[in-house]
């Protein structure tokens, strides 16, 4: 590509040649079409409806011949599904296919699409679960395209693009199919736009802040614009295995900063509020919307069509609040439920959402029928994080050799400070930390001097929002009986962290030292339960005998997950960010509209509700001990979290023995078992822990574990219309396997790390290279009452 021009502040003296239109080149892999996208829509409960929707995009003057059937079904008269043109972008037309499967009372059943062209027919392979099963198998993952820093010879050392994605293809294949997978956010890069659009570099050259704010969107930017956004999807999307698991695995996806650009939302208001910034924010959400979800702002608020199904202030789909950004509420089975606020719509300097979306966030959570249990909230930055200290003076110790190094170094962890900060309250490590970059090298980072820190958001505002969502969700917990989760990304790290009631009687359990083989510690700063990651061996866990219920409402698993593409940060940035000698204060959670006592820190005021990390990394992926307490809480590596949806009560009758801790035992046993996915004996993981195991505990095939649903929903019910329609909806079912169980299900995640080739002696070689399995971390239901 011809270097583009550099610009004058009076502008470019000429258009560089490959600008514009013309700089991207716009070819399928296949010559004929981009996609398949599927994406899962949702369940409907009532009438045991699975909904979803594949997208094609073709320049042929005829859409592409799709025919669903089930996999099983050789009948020669398949269903044809219909294509709808949702958008035209210049010889491109988006077209969608809507799904509606008749779901079976229970049991997987694996449906077949084909897709038919001039070039000849190609299939494809998806699994949808029973009506009433709760075993959803599901796969999370973040950070989907490598950054703008991250060199050639960088990305080839860790084994490109795809190396992940073919590790969850052959995990996929290995446990019978993934029934959906959970994008945190960053499928895309699209930072490089301001080095891609001339029209960009022009308005970045300018100097004063009312030129920028002020300065004209035209026609030309528009197209521009929107051309490099397609250009940036099609052209990413089209990577081998990622094309593979996005046209096999059904996907819910939410959007991050960078399917904008880095930081979007989190700039000064003279930027924010820029014609650009505005406009370039409009573009890319409006391609996030027809690449993610399938639809445009238009369907969304016409008429319900097959875009919307409802209205757009339902919960069906994609719905608006305040009528900035869109949020969605999707059903993994009758019990599970996954929320997705828009985090990026509404943010600004001093806050992450608008009071008035909590409002309407809230009650829909408040009206779930009782049936649901779990709810996974998909936050794309985390809201529990390891502390790095002072990060800022660490880390500039040791960057004062250049600018190359602070730049690159700082920004792969930048958002730890800069996307997290308005809900962590780190105003002031993003402050000093660029502050004294400015100081030492200048101002870094891909706006140059158009931009202060990067993310610089915090103070009173955001710690009392953090503080807001969290005892808000934990009032709803109590009042629902439902165990709240956040997943997150953001970070290209993989972490885990724990809110709870440190009185809580059923956290006091113990862990011995561990043996020499065990690839998980629980240290006295991290809780050590039977609902926590296990050492390798049972014999090196002791339990206390006399607390067999699950943790409180107040508990809230916190997991962040890894890039599965892009570079992780580098080891010096790790331990520079958590130096061996550093100690973790006390935090805990103030009381609701009460600030912290340091914004920045938490509070180390005792209250009913404490943070901490679950020190689930102790060793490398190489076998190697991880020294120091802040190291053991986050690991610096490519991945992506495996989860699944268990009974606790069949796992203890499958796998446990006899007695109070032989049946404890088992029902971690089980779900370490369910939660490996194949992974083979990984870090954390018993040997043999596969897919045939996740296949045993699947065998339950969803029962309530000998509990009617018709008692699940009557236990706590509430007189919405919704909670009576689900009522009336959902049938009873009994099991002859465990006619004790409770009811109450437990998910299960493992987190699946990438391995150092030829140096990882815990990896388990599958057809994406060597992973490491760090888990399982179980994740119990809320008992009611509790």
């Amino acid at each position: 590509m011809t270097p583009l021009a550099s610009p004058t502040a009076a502008g470019f003296l000429q258009p560089p040649p490959s600008a514009g239109l013309e700089q991207f080149r716009i070819i399928p892999a296949n010559g004929v079409y981009f996609g398949p996208y599927l994406r899962y829509t949702n369940m409907d409960l009532d009438n045991g409806v699975w909904h979803g929707s594949v997208m094609l995009i073709s320049e042929l003057p005829q859409p592409p011949t799709i025919h669903l059937h089930q996999s099983i079904d050789l009948s020669p008269n398949p269903r044809q599904l219909n294509p709808d043109a949702i958008h035209q972008h210049l010889d491109w037309t988006f077209y969608r296919y809507d799904i509606d499967i008749r779901m079976e009372e229970t049991g997987d059943t694996k449906w077949t699409y084909a897709i038919t062209s001039h070039l000849g027919c190609t299939r494809y392979e998806f699994v949808v679960a029973g009506r009433y099963d709760i075993s959803w198998r599901f796969l999370a993952h973040t950070g989907n395209d490598f950054s703008m820093n991250v060199n050639m010879a960088e990305r080839t050392k860790l084994g490109g693009l795809g190396t992940m994605w073919k590790d969850v293809l052959q995990k996929n294949r290995e446990v019978g199919g993934f029934h959906v997978q959970l994008g945190v956010g960053n499928q895309i890069v699209a930072d490089r736009i301001w080095k891609d659009i001339p029209s960009l570099r022009q308005w970045t050259a300018m100097n004063g802040k009312d030129n920028r704010k002020n300065f004209p969107w035209s026609a030309q930017i528009e197209d521009e614009i929107r051309h490099a956004y397609f250009h940036y999807y099609t052209s990413h999307f089209d990577q081998a295995h990622l094309r593979e698991a996005f046209a096999s695995i059904p996907h819910i996806l939410t959007i991050d900063d960078h399917e904008i650009f880095e930081g979007y939302g989190s700039y000064p208001p003279h930027l924010q509020s820029s014609n650009i910034f505005l406009n370039i924010g409009r573009c890319a959400y409006d391609s996030y919307l027809l690449f993610q979800h399938h639809t445009t702002p238009t369907l969304l608020r016409s008429p319900p069509s097959f875009a919307t199904k409802t209205s757009p202030s339902t919960t069906f789909d994609l719905f608006t609040i305040t009528g900035t950004g869109w949020h969605f509420l999707k059903y993994l089975g009758p019990a599970i439920v996954v929320m997705a606020p828009d985090c990026r719509s509404e943010r600004t300097l001093h806050q992450v959402l608008a009071g008035a979306t909590y409002q309407g966030l809230f009650p829909k959570i408040a009206l779930l029928p009782p049936c649901v249990q779990h709810v996974l909230w998909l936050l794309p930055t985390p809201v529990v994080y390891p502390r790095g200290g002072e990060m800022a003076e660490s880390m500039m110790a040791g960057f004062k050799t250049g600018k190359k190094v602070v730049t690159g170094s700082f920004n792969a962890l930048g958002k730890v400070a800069g996307g997290v900060a308005s809900v962590v309250g780190a105003k002031g490590v993003v402050t000093g930390a660029f502050g004294e970059v400015k100081r030492v090298v200048g101002k870094g980072g891909l706006m140059n001097a158009v931009l202060s820190p990067f993310g610089e958001v915090g103070g009173v505002e955001a710690d009392l929002e953090r503080t807001y969502l969290i005892r808000t969700l934990q009032t709803l917990a109590h009042q629902k009986s439902i165990r709240m989760t956040f997943l997150s990304g953001g970070t290209n790290c993989a972490a885990a962290g724990l809110l709870h009631d440190p009185n809580d009687s059923s956290t006091s359990a113990t862990a011995s030292a561990p043996t020499s083989n065990t690839t998980i510690s629980l240290s006295s700063r991290s809780l050590s339960s039977p609902y926590f990651p296990l050492p390798s061996t049972p014999s090196s866990t002791t339990f206390d005998q006399h607390h067999n219920h699950s943790p409180s409402h107040r508990t809230v698993f916190a997991l962040t997950t890894p890039p599965i593409v892009n570079a992780p940060p580098s080891s010096i940035t790790l331990r520079l960010n958590f130096p061996s000698h550093m100690t973790q204060k006390p935090i805990f959670i103030p009381a609701n509209g009460t600030r912290s006592s340091d914004a920045r820190a938490g509070s180390a005021i005792p209250s009913d509700t404490k943070e901490d990390m679950l020190e689930v990394f102790s060793v490398d992926v190489d076998g190697r001990a991880r020294e120091g307490g802040g190291l053991k809480g986050v690991l610096g590596r490519r991945g992506w979290v495996c989860g699944v949806v268990f009974d606790p009560v069949f796992v203890r009758s499958a796998f446990g023995g006899g007695g109070s801790r032989g049946g404890e035992l088992g029902s971690q046993w089980g779900a370490q078992s369910a939660a490996g996915a194949g992974a083979g004996a990984g870090a954390g993981a018993g040997a043999g822990a596969g897919a045939g195991s996740v296949m045993a505990v699947e065998s339950q095939r969803g029962s309530w574990g000998g509990t009617s649903m018709s008692t699940l929903t009557a236990n706590g019910a509430n007189d919405s219309e919704h909670g009576r329609r689900a009522q009336n909806s959902i049938r009873s079912t009994t099991t002859d396997i465990t006619p004790s169980s409770s009811g109450r299900i437990s998910l299960a995640f493992d987190f699946m790390m990438q391995a150092e080739p030829g140096l990882s002696p815990l990896a388990a070689v599958g057809g994406g290279g060597a992973t490491v399995k760090y888990g399982p971390i179980v994740v119990p239901g809320v008992e009611y009452g509790r």
